[in-house]
């Protein structure tokens, strides 16, 4: 079996790790009940580059190279600066089931595929890259790689965006707290995976597994914020655009846990973030119902609670990565760049 077929197939097993009970979650039309009251259902529309961004067109190489931590694909042309650096996107989950959608995307940088080696969702990420020294271990693998197939002036990595489909969210939390990688995290793009855990309804503790009757949909106001700190302080650094964040969900409502809608809309009120309430479709046939955009802060909301909705929220990541992330690292291309052909 081709290497791409392998990791498909990985990526696709591995999709639906992320919550125990997906294949029974709520239906997409399911309702949330907002703060006021309102029953709304979330949904998203394609973005748009920021006026005037001009984003050029990346070859990437025909096909992924396999390396240690899973396979690489890189720019044909990859942008150097006069020290050697390059940029690096670090997928979690899904990266080479989305390759037509990243040679489209217009990022000059190459893309980690990270392959786990067994299918137990977040915490198979969470454990592996939570590795002491792993993460790095991607870095100097990379450059390694760069280097035996026509690309030794490749030095280092200078900047790294990191995107994370379902339990790929597991491993975003381990990369940004590494000691060296960490420091160079510039963007995140997360899909369809940000979660949080409940606090009791009556106690307002956190809640703990093992009750009789999980809860389900309790909406953002019950979510267990005292794990979005990292993300406030995150989310503020692209509101300011030092960082960028993006997240997208879709409308499922997990089991026992808080759903990526209501860890976004906890998030969002803890940014002081307001949705705005829109109503589109994409080229996948995926209905919007709002977006909430603050500098280099996007979150966007998609209807639909099925598997497929699921999987769509994957394939957004072309869109996303042109719209914010291209424009974002063409416009900041350290001084002395230049392209070095593969």
């Amino acid at each position: 079996m081709r290497l791409g077929h392998v990791a498909a197939a990985l990526a696709l097993s591995a999709a639906f790790a992320v919550a125990p009970g997906l294949a029974s979650v709520a239906h997409a039309d399911t309702p949330l009940v907002g703060e006021d009251g309102t029953v709304t259902v979330p949904h998203f529309v394609r973005p748009r580059a920021v006026a005037g961004d001009v984003v050029p067109d990346v070859e990437f190489v025909k096909n992924w190279q396999g390396t240690s931590y899973g396979a690489m694909l890189a720019p044909r042309e990859l942008a150097l600066d006069s020290e050697g650096g390059f940029d690096l996107i670090i997928h979690l989950n899904g990266a080479m089931m989305t390759e037509k959608e990243w040679r489209a995307a217009g990022v000059n940088a190459v893309v980690a595929s990270i392959a786990i080696p067994t299918i137990v969702g977040t915490s198979g990420y969470s454990t592996m890259l939570g590795q002491p020294g792993y993460v790095d271990h991607i870095l100097k693998e990379t450059v390694h790689w760069l280097g035996k197939n026509g690309n030794p002036d490749a030095k280092k990595v200078n900047r790294i965006g990191v995107v994370a489909w379902s339990a790929g969210f597991g491993g975003v939390g381990k990369i940004l707290g590494a000691t060296n990688a960490g420091k160079l995290v510039d963007s995140v793009i997360l899909l369809d995976g940000f979660h949080a855990g409940y606090v009791d309804p009556k106690t307002h503790l956190p809640k703990k597994g093992g009750e009789t009757t999980p809860f389900i949909g309790l909406g953002s106001d019950y979510v267990d914020t005292s794990s979005l700190d990292r993300w406030k302080t995150f989310g503020e650094a692209a509101m300011n655009r030092q960082k960028l964040l993006v997240i997208t969900h879709a409308s499922i409502l997990p089991p026992d846990y808080a759903s990526c809608g209501e860890t976004t809309g906890a998030l969002l009120k803890m940014l002081g973030v307001s949705k705005v309430a829109t109503s589109d479709r994409n080229e996948r046939s995926m209905e919007m119902s709002y977006a909430a955009d603050s500098g280099d802060f996007h979150a966007k909301g998609w209807k639909g609670g099925g598997k497929h909705d699921h999987m769509d929220q994957l394939h957004l990541v072309g869109d996303l990565a042109r719209a914010y992330l291209a424009p974002r690292w063409h416009r900041t291309l350290p001084a002395g760049s230049s392209i070095a052909s593969k």
